[in-house]
């Protein structure tokens, strides 16, 4: 089965582009960045605690990097549901957190959709996901 999710790519001007998608995470619906160089999806920290107080927070030993630096804290928690089509829902996985704010910002600053995490390889290889940067798909197959 295919689930396909659009892609809309975000003009930061000198800053580059950006490719986002739409999920949704409990009630709330949000925007991740699409991160082929990111290791683990990760959701920003303010996010999670604003919308999910009750989420236990794991610190995370192994450190992250990028995002403009080394040893960036950072935590795990597990997110009951992180729904990424209405038939395509990932319960009960372990994702990365960290302080996304800067980034956010950016977004803010430039009239950007708000971000609440990004969206990393550890999902896209999972779900044997396809991007499509022609049609502005990102295509997940899973076997049934």
């Amino acid at each position: 089965m295919l689930h396909e999710i659009p892609i809309q790519i975000l003009s930061l001007g000198d800053y580059g582009l950006h490719p986002i998608v739409n999920v949704r995470i409990g009630s709330y619906y949000s925007a991740m960045l699409l991160d082929t160089g990111a290791s683990r999806t990760t959701l920003d920290l303010q996010f999670l605690r604003e919308h999910f107080p009750d989420l236990v927070l794991t610190s995370n030993d192994n450190g992250a990097t990028g995002l403009g630096g080394n040893n960036i804290e950072n935590y795990l928690v597990v997110l009951p549901q992180l729904r990424l089509t209405d038939q395509l829902i990932i319960i009960d996985t372990e994702l990365g957190v960290i302080d996304l704010s800067t980034l956010r910002m950016k977004y803010e600053e430039l009239g950007m959709p708000d971000v609440c995490g990004i969206l990393g390889m550890d999902t896209l290889i999972s779900r044997k996901a396809v991007i499509d940067l022609e049609q502005k798909k990102l295509i997940f197959r899973e076997d049934t």
